[in-house]
């Protein structure tokens, strides 16, 4: 009775194979015990899920014996490498099988292997037996029939030759699958076979006496594109004769199977690399190109991603394209594709009916129909049309867009399994777009809001121009605390305002509301100074529990007769905030700090307030801001400062908006993590007041 050797399984596997196929058939042994406890009775092996060098192994058992069966075990984490590695390893039987230790098949699979070994081992034995009977009177002359009734019918192909390689019969299997004739007999084996380096090898050590040193199992193509697993076993005729045994097993199927498990896997991890370019970002327009990056090359030669607005039309497009000497040309036609398709054209059929469209092959006619426009016809064309598919960007209540992904001429045409895994790519990347779009119009909103808590600087001001700017963090949804103002006292002087509430949320937006506009009434009716307003917006703080706390920085600029064209003087006091910077015309900006911090406001609502008094020259700048400007991580806030001035001092010349803009393009990262407000003055020279003196 044969046996089913246990290499290296674990206690689990052991107990599922034990009862699968008996005690009495199972051997267990470890892993290096392999090679003693082999012999020729051994008619299958199993390796378990932990061996190390599994592969090895198979290899091992495929060269001491073809016709043993094996069962590689595996795990979850080894399934697919060991999957995709015993497609191209060499020496890998024909027979080999390759399960997961945990699936429940794995008793009838251990079943099937240890009985297709029993099999081959008996054909083995038939074909030879059968073979050594046979009498050949003229090499030449035998009909497929002599192989015997039993091999006639065999599932597999059998081949005798002599040893110079010339086929002297053959069975009915081998006969349908090679497409042979009666006047074949005689022909060189190895010309059978487009590829016959093995068999050319093998009949050469025949006649050496040394063919037990050719490799079995050699993948070869046979007519008609069907793949065969072939392997040659020395033989004896009848009269003798040494002889040459060749057993042709048709592997098309399996072959199809793997490929159809590979691109199976291939899609998932397609999908799987869609989800998380769409995931990665909250940019529509970083998306869609990480979209395109996704689908070429791995699923199409080039990709054309639209979306619509409520109409149909399209509002953005990205094209992308494998080649890159065409990469640049597809990205010209952004604007032609917008306008230049026509209404059948796949990419306008599926907007309009949300159906997908799959085309096997394009032909030119259904081309000029599809791009009507000849210009934009010509790029397409250079960009290589043979098969397309073209499939809806779903959102929850409307179509998104649209994804038109094409093949060019000579390349495999998409198929119905195609579409399907297509399909499902434009779902997820329309589920992302429209949260996507739910989240940009969150944001718009916020900012809007945020804005509309922030008035315009006074206009009515001839001494001095006010400029504000207010830019929202890039990735927050939300409104946050930053806050500044700017007005005008009964006396004329100018108050200027810089703050920043603690917290990033609606309650932070609704606490910097409230402190903005206790800060201007008190400012406006009270006519104090920075430090009397700030002290008593910390009494208000408490009595009217508004319960945050916030940083604040209040200059007032004293008011000149209106004739004075001379320097303003500027009164300033400083909640804990980053401090002010001043610019003289001249250059080599200046930071207004105090010799100690003051608290920030909402800590201690009767704190005593430090004010400070500087000078501003006609044409000089004055520069509030929030701490978004200058906070980055892994640097300090004073360095930011030096930074800030080193900038400014650069930039000082500039008129005033075209300053705080570049301010805001050179210190702020693409990608901003917090709000930024500015406040800039800049005092007007006496030619711009035109009171300039004779």
């Amino acid at each position: 009775m044969g046996r089913l050797l246990l290499v290296g399984v674990n206690p689990d596997e052991e107990a599922t194979l034990v009862q699968a196929v008996g005690a009495e058939a199972c051997l267990p042994v470890p892993v290096d015990g392999l090679r003693s406890a082999f012999s020729s009775g051994t008619e299958a092996v199993v390796i378990g899920s932990a061996t190390p060098t599994p592969l090895a192994l198979v290899q091992w058992v495929h060269r001491a014996q073809p016709m043993c069966g094996v069962l590689l075990l595996t795990s979850p984490e080894t399934d697919t490498e060991l999957r995709r590695s015993t497609m191209y390893a060499p020496d890998m039987p024909a027979s080999l099988t390759v399960l997961e230790a945990r699936s429940p098949a794995l008793p009838e699979t251990a079943r099937e292997v240890l009985e297709g070994s029993r099999l081959r081992r008996a054909h083995q034995e038939t074909i030879a037996a059968v073979s050594a009977r046979e009498s050949v009177a003229t090499r030449h002359s035998l009909a497929p029939a002599s192989v015997g009734a039993l091999l006639d019918h065999a599932p597999f192909g059998v081949l005798v030759g002599d040893l110079e390689g010339r086929l002297v019969t053959w069975n009915r299997w081998a006969g349908d699958l090679l497409e042979l004739s009666h006047d074949v007999a005689g022909r060189p084996i190895p010309t059978l076979f487009p590829r016959s380096e093995y068999l050319t090898a093998a009949f050469t050590l025949a006649r050496a006496g040394r063919l037990e040193e050719a490799a079995a199992g050699v993948m070869l193509e046979a007519p008609g594109e069907a793949v065969v697993e072939v392997s040659a076993a020395p033989t004896r005729l009848e009269n003798g004769e040494e002889a040459v045994l060749v057993l042709v097993i048709d592997m098309s199927a399996r072959r199809a199977a793997e490929e159809t498990r590979d691109r199976l896997a291939e899609h998932v991890e397609l999908l799987g690399r869609v989800s998380e370019s769409l995931t990665g970002t909250l940019d529509v327009d970083m998306a869609l190109n990480q979209l395109a990056d996704c689908v070429v090359p791995a699923f199409a030669d080039w990709v054309s991603i639209q979306t619509h607005d409520e109409r149909g039309q399209s509002r953005r497009i990205v094209v992308r394209h494998r080649d890159r000497d065409l990469e640049v040309e597809s990205r010209t036609i952004h604007e032609q594709l917008m306008r230049g398709l026509g209404e059948q054209s796949p990419s306008r059929r599926v907007v309009m009916g949300g159906s997908p469209v799959l085309i096997e092959h394009l032909t030119p006619q259904q081309l000029t129909e599809f791009v009507p426009d000849p210009a934009t016809r010509a790029v397409v064309t250079r960009l290589g049309v043979g098969s397309t598919v073209s499939v809806p960007l779903p959102g929850r209540d409307e179509v998104r867009g649209t994804m038109s992904m094409i093949r060019r001429p000579g390349a495999p045409p998409y198929t119905s399994e195609d579409l399907v895994v297509a399909v499902e790519i434009g779902r997820r990347a329309g589920v992302a777009l429209d949260t996507l779009s739910l989240y940009a119009q969150q944001r718009d909103l916020a900012a809007e809001l945020q804005r509309s808590m922030l008035t315009e600087p006074p206009e009515n001001d001839r001494a001095a121009e006010v400029v504000v700017k207010y830019v929202a963090a890039a990735e927050e949804a939300q409104v946050g605390g930053d806050w500044y103002d700017a007005f005008l006292q009964p006396d004329g002087g100018t108050v200027l305002v810089i703050g920043d509430v603690m917290g990033h949320d609606t309650r932070a937006a609704a606490a910097m509301g409230q402190l903005r506009s206790l800060l201007r009434g008190i400012g406006y009716t009270t006519r104090t100074g920075p430090a009397e307003m700030l002290s008593r917006l910390d009494e208000a703080i408490e009595g009217l529990e508004v319960h945050t706390t916030a940083t604040g920085l209040v200059v007032r600029v004293e008011p000149r007769p209106d004739h004075d064209t001379g320097p303003a003087r500027l009164c300033w006091s400083n909640a804990g905030h980053p401090p002010a910077i001043v610019v003289p015309p001249t250059g080599g900006a200046l930071v207004l700090e105090n010799t100690e911090p003051d608290l920030l406001l909402g800590v201690l609502a009767h704190t005593e307030r430090q004010e400070s008094s500087a000078v501003l020259e006609p044409g000089g700048t004055l520069l509030l801001y929030t701490d978004g400007l200058i906070e980055r991580r892994g640097q300090s806030l004073d360095e930011g400062v030096r930074a800030l001035t080193t900038t400014i001092d650069r930039l000082a010349g500039l008129p005033l908006p075209e300053l705080c803009d570049r301010l805001l393009a050179d210190l702020l990262p693409d990608e901003n993590d917090d709000d930024v407000a500015l406040v800039a003055v800049r005092l007007r020279t006496p030619e711009e007041t035109g009171l300039v003196r004779e």
